[in-house]
């Protein structure tokens, strides 16, 4: 794949974050060190680089200010995050390794694409994040699952296999329910 497109490895996501590059391949271990380099991230902008541009001056979540920025407090413990979960009706996990060794949250929802939906999460509550501390906007909970909805459905698109895409149009309706039940 690297000589079509031209590219170093070193390049592609899965090098860098440790993640496959295809979405059909991604498995529960594969968000592990997702979750370990975001942490990383973390601490270094913490420690480093985030006070010498005045972006952030200690290590309080930016979201809550009430504990430190942790992987597990935020993606996981902090009172917006868990809203992220729990409002659309996933499960709350408590740690870094709960959400992929859970299942999904309903048995009407295909557990095909589960680990996406989680990923997906994960990756727009880490959005969310960076929404406060580089542009100042504080997203509610409504509007990062609207964004995971939005994100999910727009991946759901390249789906080559035809259960994968049936699958994606379960937990499409699943979330757009779930917003009209909290949102009204």
């Amino acid at each position: 794949m690297a000589s079509v497109l031209q590219c170093a490895v070193a390049s592609f996501p899965q090098v860098y974050l440790g993640l496959p590059l295809s979405p059909y391949k991604i498995h529960s271990a594969a968000f592990a060190p997702l979750i370990d380099k975001c942490s990383s991230y973390l601490a270094g902008c913490v420690q480093s680089y985030s006070p010498k541009k005045h972006i952030i001056t200690n290590d309080a979540c930016p979201r809550c200010n009430q504990a430190p920025e942790t992987k597990e407090h935020f993606f996981f413990q902090c009172q917006s995050s868990q809203a992220v979960w729990t409002q659309p009706g996933l499960p709350s996990p408590s740690s870094s390794d709960v959400p992929w060794t859970s299942n999904p949250p309903d048995a009407a929802v295909c557990a095909l694409l589960w680990p996406a939906m989680v990923f997906t999460v994960l990756w727009k509550i880490w959005d969310s994040r960076n929404s406060v501390v580089f542009r100042h906007i504080f997203l509610p909970p409504i509007v990062i699952i609207r964004n995971i909805l939005e994100d999910f459905t727009l991946w759901s698109h390249r789906l080559r296999n035809a259960d994968s895409k049936i699958a994606a149009t379960i937990w499409r309706d699943y979330l757009s329910s779930r917003l009209t039940i909290h949102v009204t």
